[in-house]
């Protein structure tokens, strides 16, 4: 749950790793309710949200799409040719590259590129979907092809919590006398949801990103692009594992504690002095937070961001040892962290 990149805002201190160029990322629940205890967190998405935001697809019976770029009266070549079943001629048959049989799809994620591999040049494809619901028939060409909304609330959302057979189905439209279908897949559709967002650092934007589950492409999350501060350099960061939270370096590598649903900034309160910060780590259920900085672990309440325990929180360490990056597991009864000589 943690991410950290070299940042331009200020040097960290504990002669850490230094990525130029690189990023690395969080993956959290994306804020859609969770459970404060060491327990994995519960994340529940109501169900007129399951499906990318919005109710899942109802749909029943047959249906066809024809992409660009697909001769008119190329679904009439394929009904009047005669269908050699799988593992007739493996030389004139497609085979599916991707997915992989018995793949399992989050409802809520249509960009899914399926592969099959071309037995010829210039063929045209019938895709085939047959499942409990739908049996969807896609026709093009090449050799991959990626779901439109509507293609996958016929394909996918409308057979959600099941499976659809897929298979390719190849003709040549210069002698469409034959058409060779691949062996079967099975593609399975998950009945809810799968919530939750990669968050890591951004380079380019010098802050930090966000890439949702169902989100084709990823949006700067922090800071905040239309904020007062969205030039102010962010990078380090941890995610609760609740999703509600997150940690971070801000401008010069401060301690910054925000509410990711709302973006309030929980730590610092208006006038608690400035605490700098390397890595960090929420423990299992979130009430505490323990950061590095300069080869110091120090253990910190989550809610106040003032120290816990004896010794201002500081976290003892073997003589002439500096740590860093410390990850705390998700039992809650060990921490891992990178141990140093002192210098």
């Amino acid at each position: 749950m943690i991410a950290c990149a070299a940042t331009a805002c200020a040097s960290n201190g504990e002669g850490g790793v230094r990525a130029g160029g690189g990023s690395a990322g969080t993956m959290g629940t994306a804020g859609a309710g969770g459970i404060g205890t060491g327990e994995n967190p519960t994340v529940i998405v109501p169900d007129a949200e399951l499906c990318g935001g919005g109710p899942c697809a109802e749909h029943t019976g047959e249906q066809q799409f024809t992409h660009d770029g697909v001769p008119v009266g190329t679904d009439s070549l394929f009904d009047a040719a005669m269908r050699n079943p799988p593992a007739t001629n493996d030389a004139n048959e497609s085979a599916i590259v991707y997915p992989s049989h018995e793949t399992m799809f989050p409802v809520n994620v249509s960009r899914v590129r399926f592969e099959w591999t071309e037995p010829a040049a210039d063929l045209a494809y019938e895709l085939r979907f047959d499942g409990d619901a739908t049996a969807v028939s896609i026709y093009t060409t090449g050799s991959s092809w990626s779901p439109t909304e509507e293609e996958w609330d016929w394909v996918a959302e409308s057979n959600r919590g099941g499976a659809v057979r897929f298979t390719v189905t190849a003709l040549d439209l210069d002698d469409p006398a034959q058409a060779w279908t691949s062996n079967p897949i099975d593609v399975f559709i998950s009945e809810g949801a799968v919530p939750g967002a990669i968050y890591y650092w951004s380079t380019g934007t010098s802050g930090i990103m966000r890439a949702r589950i169902e989100d084709s492409i990823s949006q700067k999350f922090y800071t905040d692009p239309d904020a007062p501060d969205a030039e102010e350099c962010v990078a380090c960061h941890t995610v609760s594992r609740d999703g509600r939270r997150m940690a971070m370096g801000y401008g010069g590598e401060a301690l910054r504690t925000i509410d990711i649903d709302s973006f309030d900034v929980l730590v610092p309160k208006p006038a608690q002095a400035e605490r700098k910060i390397g890595w960090s780590t929420f423990s299992p259920d979130g009430e505490l937070l323990l950061v590095s900085e300069k080869g110091v672990l120090r253990l910190l309440d989550t809610e106040s961001g003032e120290p816990v325990g004896d010794n201002a929180g500081v976290v003892p360490l073997p003589a002439g040892k500096l740590a860093n990056m410390p990850d705390w597991s998700a039992l809650g009864d060990k921490v891992a962290f990178a141990m140093t000589e002192g210098r």
